[in-house]
């Protein structure tokens, strides 16, 4: 059976609230292949040169300064290519796909093109986090499967000789 809505938990203010995720029809999620396709995935491509693994002789201090600087030349780039009416047309469509779970039931975060909760209208952070819950549910099959984040390599965190 296919998954249509997925619950995830956000605190704001101080308070933890229960969101619900659901699935986009498939004309609104054409719209989000599209844009991902074309604005998001050029700059996790680039993100992995960033995050590979660095030489074991490296002086570590210098590769994460490096990499630092990289990324701070590559986030205006990156912004640069998008208009506002495209980052508030991914905005809301995203988030027109969210219900918060209120006293009374729940109830859409979005009516149409303005905020339905207060709480979120703004909580910039959690908007956002929300935004990157509904792409990664919604297109996780079209990455085979994977999250979004899946595209970025994860630190090798284990200790070598352990």
């Amino acid at each position: 059976m296919r998954e249509i809505t997925k619950e995830v938990k956000h605190e704001i203010d101080g308070k933890e609230m229960t969101f619900q995720i659901r699935k986009m029809n498939a004309l609104k999620g054409s719209y989000l292949v599209k844009f991902v396709t074309e604005k998001l995935i050029p700059v996790f491509a680039k993100l992995q040169g960033i995050f590979a693994p660095a030489d074991e002789n490296a002086d570590q201090q210098k590769v994460v300064e490096a990499r630092t600087e990289e990324v701070l030349q590559m986030i205006p780039d990156a912004l640069s290519k998008l208009s506002d009416d495209e980052v508030e047309q991914l905005l809301t469509r995203c988030l027109q796909t969210v219900d918060v779970l209120l006293p009374a039931g729940w109830q859409p975060v979005m009516i149409g093109n303005s905020f339905g909760v207060e709480e979120l209208e703004y909580d910039i952070v959690t908007a956002l986090i929300l935004c990157y819950e509904v792409i990664e549910f919604n297109l996780g099959g079209f990455f085979g499967g994977k999250s979004l984040g899946s595209f970025l390599p994860h630190p090798n965190t284990s200790k070598q000789g352990a």
